[in-house]
């Protein structure tokens, strides 16, 4: 149930994250911002940054950097997804799985 709660406030998280950099990517076109249209960056107003145009720029560089490195797992977990893919049936093949597993560096 615990787990449950957890991965459920990950998504609600995601959502929240998603609307505030598709408002960043919508406020860095607009030459007349009305905070009233982004109210998920109005709400960070004197916290994230001191007025709309600083929250945007900093929502969407924290984006950026999240999808550099959301790119970096990304092929580290399809190459291992792979790995294991390729490991042949055999006696020996969980202890190969395993070596996989072992042998990922998620840091990298």
């Amino acid at each position: 149930m615990r787990e449950e709660a957890t991965v459920r406030q990950m998504l609600d998280d995601m959502v929240v994250y998603q609307e505030k950099r598709r408002e960043a990517e919508r406020l860095a076109a607009d030459s007349d911002p009305d905070p009233l249209d982004y109210p998920m960056l109005s709400a960070e107003i004197g916290i994230t940054g001191p007025d709309l145009a600083s929250v945007g720029v900093k929502i969407l560089a924290t984006a950026n950097a999240w999808a550099q490195i959301a790119a970096r797992i990304e092929a580290t977990r399809l190459g291992a997804k792979r790995a294991i893919d390729d490991v042949p049936d055999s006696p020996n093949a969980r202890a190969d799985i395993d070596g996989v597993l072992a042998g990922i560096d998620w840091v990298a």
